[in-house]
């Protein structure tokens, strides 16, 4: 991999988490582990709401560090 980045380079940057967020709309695919974004690494999060709520449930990207 270091030999690509070299080719490259160094022109590379980490995905944003509104890219992951990007990602699973066009493909419905997450990762379930620990990603490193742009912002720091965010873990997948999913809440769900009580009936009276006008949300049924939250799904996205969180920064965790």
């Amino acid at each position: 991999m270091l030999e690509e980045e070299m080719q490259a380079g160094f022109n590379y940057r980490l995905a944003s988490i509104e890219d992951l967020h990007d990602y699973v709309a066009g493909t419905g695919e997450i990762f379930t582990y620990n990603v490193e974004t742009a912002e720091g690494v965010a873990k997948w999060h999913t809440e769900e709401f009580h009936e009276e709520s006008p949300m049924d449930y939250i799904c996205k990207y969180r920064v965790i560090n």
